[in-house]
């Protein structure tokens, strides 16, 4: 199984968080992270490690308006009603650290050199390396337009390749 561990950075308010949820004052206990994925399993993850065992309620707004937090809190919804959230969010957790400790490893291995792999990451780097390609390898074309000017007006065609095109349109 997946273990987690509070980081070091954080053992203060994460002790803090556990006190609180497991008061025994607290009856039950509300997410209020962000309305999202990773807000979802920000919440979720704290609430496994510190082994909390009450009744789970969601606040979901998505403005900071008075008004808003109001109608949110008038209407909280079951916890598990945003299980299949949690399981998405944990998923791409999961599926972000093996894919890039495992690629990471791979390819480290593979050049000789570190060479970091991620979901976000990689292919983002490829749509990089296609854009570098594409102006390394642009070829000049020539092109013709028809600009046609009268009464403070320009009217300019689209590009064309072909010369006799542009003048049949100007004639």
């Amino acid at each position: 199984g997946w273990k987690h561990k509070v980081l070091e950075g954080t053992k203060k308010q994460f002790g803090i968080l556990k006190k609180l949820m497991r008061d025994s004052k607290v009856d039950e206990v509300i997410c209020a992270t962000d309305a999202g994925r990773e807000g979802e399993l920000i919440f979720r993850l704290v609430y496994e490690q510190a082994e909390c065992q009450k009744p789970m309620k969601r606040l979901w707004i998505s403005s900071m308006e008075e008004q808003a937090i109001k109608d949110g809190f008038a209407s909280l919804k079951d916890g598990s009603c945003y299980d299949s959230l949690y399981q998405s969010a944990l998923c791409r957790a999961k599926a972000d650290w093996l894919i890039g400790m495992n690629g990471t490893r791979a390819f480290t291995k593979k050049y000789g050199r570190k060479q970091t792999i991620g979901r976000v990451q990689t292919p983002t780097l490829a749509m990089l390396a296609e854009r570098q390609a594409k102006i390394q390898n642009f070829v000049k074309e020539p092109y013709y337009k028809v600009e046609l000017f009268g009464a403070g007006v320009v009217a300019v065609s689209e590009q064309m390749a072909q010369e006799q095109d542009a003048d049949a349109m100007q004639a």
